[in-house]
């Protein structure tokens, strides 16, 4: 069905003391039109024809000939209740620091903060002595304290094209960790610093342009992501001669299995005494990736 017959259209700008360009905001600008119909306006389909007629500005064109400004937005409001007399706006902006063009894809990446805490059981206390008991055992259940972690939040727009499959193995089966230095909008994070956990996107359109919207989430840690030391401690300790190469701990008198995990030495040996201080043993919980992939925003 066609829209009614217009019987009015005139530009309200400058009526509405809205012909200054600018004045307290120089990078926006909005033109109001008024337009009546003989009729009542009643779809949305009726709407959206409204908003693409020529007789008001295409998304992304310029306020007059040379002006940076873009429209980039229209809008329709009712003045009265019948539905025939409308008021068309077009809201203008330019560029602000080289954030924003028409481009969704050619934007700068946002990058922002956020932070967690949680309860975790520890071995060592802050002045690095094993937490254990009068005995010489470790507490069951283990002492908890609060741990608390800044996470970097970097969001940016992507191609539709982007290899969501490799990116997952950047999750799975476990966390990856930046391999080299890397700079996202002007700061610099040294490598292995940054953890990759958690990422996600939406599929979005603007300008014409369909994108994903994505976002990325890292725990920071200045210390390194890339080794982890563990008190090294267990039931059986390494025996050369034996068949399995190991044996049970045996302790007190008369001899019997430890009952909770005994210190060990550096291979594999028991210590003298359920108090000793067990060895830390190494190992390398994440992946090494490269990070350059994810291509983000690297000036400020």
């Amino acid at each position: 069905m066609a829209l009614p017959a217009v019987l009015f259209l005139a530009e309200l700008t400058v009526l509405r003391g809205r012909a200054d360009y600018g004045s307290t905001d120089p990078s926006k600008f909005q033109r109001i039109w008024r337009i009546v119909f003989v009729d009542r306006v009643t779809s949305m389909e009726d709407i959206d024809s409204i908003v693409a007629n020529p007789s008001f500005p295409a998304i992304n064109e310029p306020l007059k000939g040379g002006d940076p400004r873009l429209c980039r937005g229209k809008a329709i409001a009712t003045l009265d209740e019948t539905g025939s007399e409308l008021l068309v706006y077009a809201d203008y902006e330019t560029s602000t620091g080289g954030d924003w063009t028409t481009s969704p894809l050619t934007r700068k990446d946002e990058v922002g903060g956020d932070f967690a805490a949680e309860s975790k059981a520890f071995d060592k206390d802050a002045a690095g002595a094993y937490v254990v008991n009068s005995a010489g055992q470790k507490f069951d259940p283990p002492p908890q304290r609060l741990s608390g972690m800044l996470k970097l939040r970097v969001s940016g727009n992507r191609a539709t094209s982007t290899a969501i499959e490799t990116w997952a193995g950047y999750l799975y089966p476990a966390c990856s960790y930046n391999a080299d230095a890397l700079t996202i909008r002007g700061k610099a994070y040294g490598a292995k610093v940054l953890l990759m956990t958690g990422m996600s996107f939406t599929m979005q359109t603007e300008n014409g342009v369909t994108f994903q919207r994505w976002d990325w989430q890292m725990a920071i840690n200045p210390a390194g992501w890339d080794k982890m030391l563990v008190p090294n401690r267990g039931y059986q300790e390494f025996d050369a001669s034996g068949f399995r190469n190991w044996k049970y701990i045996l302790a007190g008198e008369p001899p019997a299995r430890v009952s909770s995990p005994y210190p060990l030495d550096a291979n594999g040996a028991a210590l003298p005494t359920a108090t000793s201080v067990p060895t830390d043993k190494e190992f390398s919980p994440y992946y090494a990736k490269d990070f350059s992939v994810f291509t983000w925003t690297a000036v400020a």
